[in-house]
């Protein structure tokens, strides 16, 4: 009986750590399609004074949804162009190199936007939705990857999820700062979103928006590889599965001992 008990102690310690639930990644967009040629070819170029807006709707991509939606603005003066969009290297890239400035928004879960709205930072009017009924409960939140060129800056990245569309939509939003130049990871947890709206249902997120503000003339800026993180990481899975099979066969072995002292068998 001991035997068994070892046995599948250690064949459900296994299991936990071998056969259970995967649990990746669920990838918003990394922007691996379309493909770009050398110097891109999908942007979304504003020109004209403060405030021009703009925004482009492209479908059949690797996004979640399989719709992803680019939004600029020019938040300054100067008569050249600002854009956004997919460079060749496979990343969102807000290019306001050398004298332009302005804001941009990627947009999840939407076929038609309003610009209109989207110049006042409003994701629930004026639009046609494409939900993507997502549940992501249990996950750390939203993460991403950003970059900064030319010059070292600041500015702030803010995720939107939006639940309920159609039926009673509850908005929530975090906002990070961006600082400095190179490389960096953001989380977005999902706590703060809970904080800053309690209804908030993660279990059917329906839209998504990431905004890209105040970064400055003379830096470009980009961002890659947008995911909800998920809990616990799969790490986290074989630290556990290691630690119940080392737990289970280290009682095995100490009943082992205490048995051959006492001139016993285990069977």
């Amino acid at each position: 009986m001991r035997k068994f008990t070892f046995v599948a102690g250690l064949a459900l310690s296994m299991l936990a750590f071998a056969g259970g639930p995967a649990l990746g990644q669920t990838t918003i967009d990394n922007f691996s399609l379309p493909a770009q040629p050398a110097g891109g070819t999908d942007y979304v170029t504003i020109s004209g004074g403060l405030g021009a807006s703009g925004s482009l709707v492209q479908s059949g991509v690797d996004a979640i949804g399989g719709t992803r939606v680019y939004y600029a603005q020019k938040t300054n003066s100067d008569p050249a162009s600002f854009q956004v969009g997919l460079n060749s290297t496979q990343e969102f890239r807000q290019v306001a190199n050398p004298v332009t400035a302005g804001r941009s928004k990627l947009l999840y879960g939407y076929s038609a936007v309003n610009n209109a709205s989207l110049d006042a930072n409003n994701y629930t009017a004026g639009h046609t939705f494409s939900n993507l009924n997502l549940n992501v409960t249990g996950t750390t939140g939203v993460r991403l990857n950003y970059g900064l060129g030319g010059n070292a800056s600041t500015g702030t990245i803010t995720v939107t999820l939006i639940s309920g569309t159609g039926i009673s939509q509850q908005v929530s939003n975090v906002t990070l700062p961006i600082v400095s130049a190179g490389n960096a990871l953001l989380t977005f947890p999902t706590a703060s979103f809970v904080v800053n709206n309690p209804a908030i249902n993660f279990g059917d997120i329906d839209q998504i928006v990431v905004s890209m503000d105040g970064v400055p003339q003379g830096t470009n800026a980009s961002m890659d590889n947008i995911q909800f993180a998920a809990v616990p990481e799969p790490g986290s899975i074989a630290l556990l599965g290691l630690t119940a099979i080392g737990c289970t066969t280290g009682m095995y072995f100490r009943k082992l001992r205490r048995s051959k002292r006492r001139g016993g068998v285990i069977c």
